[in-house]
């Protein structure tokens, strides 16, 4: 039992550090991302992304039929982070005031949800890549 607590504690400490990077490499993107937009090289405009999870209401607000989605969004001038809905509003147009008001940016985010972001985030990066390149 004392290897498990250990090696647990060792783990939990290694998804803390690569949280910490993670989230070091993210405000750089979000430096240059507000940048370009300063600039005038691109417009503000929002980008969704995958779907990172879907849950129950941690404080027992949605009843059982319902869960809360989180999704990747980059938002220009903002940066990367995520919006949370409801999974009866996932089908649903969203706008990009919508993504304004419901935007959590990626420093705001739990720890283990920073890291299950990174693949989200890589490939909203290559979107964004696309849309300054037109």
């Amino acid at each position: 039992m004392n290897d498990f607590i250990r090696h647990k504690d060792d783990w939990c400490i290694q998804m803390y550090r690569f949280a910490e990077q993670a989230e070091a490499h993210v405000e750089k993107m979000n430096e240059i991302i507000r940048s370009l937009h300063a600039a005038g090289l691109v417009r503000r405009t929002g980008l969704l992304g995958g779907i990172i999870d879907v849950a129950p209401y941690a404080d027992d607000r949605g009843d059982e039929t319902t869960n809360q989605v989180t999704q990747a969004v980059l938002l220009v001038p903002e940066g990367l982070g995520v919006i949370f809905r409801d999974t009866e509003e996932m089908h649903a147009k969203i706008t990009h005031a919508d993504m304004r008001r419901l935007f959590t940016p990626i420093g705001e985010m739990k720890p283990m949800l920073r890291l299950t972001y990174l693949p989200c985030a890589t490939v909203l990066l290559a979107q964004f890549e696309d849309l300054i390149g037109e």
